[in-house]
């Protein structure tokens, strides 16, 4: 802005000598040194001498000179609601010549904009429009900001989109800039297909990727939300444990369990997933869904090794059951009984009695359903299995597997 500022400042230098009979030879004078002094930064001594001038009252084309300048001055030492009352004053003379008129709203508006007072900026933008045939796209990214800023959305969309045609430039705060008001005007839609353009022209930026499946996720386009997350995937994009486990999920949800446990299962081998309790169940839910039973109880036993937690080691003892695994099922549970804290014990008691029972080891399931009895939710379970093995007289004690 400072850097602006002067710049504009140093012009009226050259337009005031090209208007040398509208200024006098004294004011031309003292605005030069003004000038050469603020080029120096010696804005104290520059702001003295300004005060000093005595512009005629007959002469407005001088009062709005030497009023522009103070708005310079001011604005170059970040005195921002002074150089807008300054700028504003000289306006009012409506003496500038065109360009000068043009500089000073422009001027004027990039303060006001500063100061957040947006109404104020709009107003002179607006002016300034109309005199500037040719707007360069900056000027439509101001216009943009401004009225994205007042909540005028149509003319923020209009001016942004604008400065994104008008430049062949790849500028990404502008479609940054779109995208935000597109977001607070809620069209969605809009901002998918810019979020879209964005993910091509900036292909790098991860955060777009991202952006773009959660938009379509809130237009209830999950196929789309996903291939997105997907296509960042393969892209090399989502390397976070986060964004990794969100995928995961999103596989889950969309009944694809084969995706989530390969994937899940390479970042964990990886290290990209931290090898948690969680993740490990995680990975075990997803075999499971896909009718993967081995690799589901490999990953669960893993998880509750983890974790040292006895729901996963009664569920990892359950599992291990439902495809003969007895062994290992009972090993699970008598980790889980254990470890404690179960809310239902007596159903691991149960489960540890089927597991001796199936090990034809006879006397220590009779122990079991005994104690099992002793839990009121599984006490009738457990009599019936007590009444079995009576009734089978199989009550001699084998010989242990073991």
């Amino acid at each position: 802005m400072r850097a602006i500022l002067l710049l504009l400042c140093f012009l009226l230098t050259g337009h005031a000598t090209a208007a040398g009979g509208a200024v006098s030879e004294r004011i031309y004078k003292q605005l030069t040194r003004v000038h050469e002094l603020m080029d120096e930064e010696r804005y104290g001594q520059a702001l003295e001498r300004l005060k000093g001038m005595r512009p005629s009252k007959k002469r407005s084309y001088e009062q709005a000179l030497v009023g522009q300048t103070f708005g310079y001055l001011y604005a170059a030492q970040e005195q921002y609601p002074q150089a807008i009352e300054a700028f504003a004053q000289s306006l009012a003379l409506k003496a500038l010549p065109e360009s000068a008129t043009r500089n000073t709203l422009y001027a004027l508006a990039q303060l006001q904009v500063t100061e957040a007072d947006y109404t104020a900026a709009i107003g002179s933008l607006e002016q300034w429009f109309k005199l500037e045939k040719t707007p360069p796209p900056q000027a439509h990214a101001l216009a943009g900001m401004t009225y994205a800023q007042a909540k005028q959305y149509p003319q923020a969309i209009d001016h942004l989109q604008k400065a994104i045609a008008s430049t062949g430039d790849r500028v990404e705060t502008w479609y940054r800039q779109l995208l935000a008001v597109y977001s607070d005007a809620g069209d969605y839609q809009a901002a998918a297909r810019l979020l879209a353009e964005m993910t091509k022209r900036f292909p790098e930026r991860k955060t777009y990727w991202l952006q773009l499946s959660s938009v379509y996720r809130t237009l209830k386009n999950d196929a789309k939300s996903l291939a997105v997350l997907e296509l960042a995937y393969q892209r090399g994009l989502l390397t976070d444990e986060q964004e990794l486990v969100e995928l995961i999920h999103y596989y889950l949800y969309m009944d694809m369990p084969h995706k989530a446990g390969k994937l899940l299962e390479q970042a964990l081998q990886d290290g990209v997933v931290s090898s948690t309790g969680k993740h490990w169940r995680l990975l075990s839910d997803a075999w499971l869904r896909a009718k993967e039973m081995q690799r589901a109880i490999k990953a669960l036993k893993r998880a509750s090794e983890l974790a040292q937690d006895a729901g996963l080691y009664l569920r990892l003892a359950q599992l291990a059951s439902q495809i003969d695994g007895w062994s290992e099922a009972l090993h699970a549970v008598d980790a889980a009984l254990r470890i404690g804290g179960l809310e239902q014990p007596g159903n691991a008691r149960i489960l540890k009695g089927m597991a001796h029972y199936q090990r034809q080891e006879y006397s220590a399931a009779k122990a079991s359903f005994e104690q099992a009895v002793d839990d009121e939710p599984v006490r009738e379970q457990a009599q019936k299995w007590l009444d079995y093995l009576a009734s089978e007289t199989v009550l001699a004690e084998s010989s242990p597997m073991e």
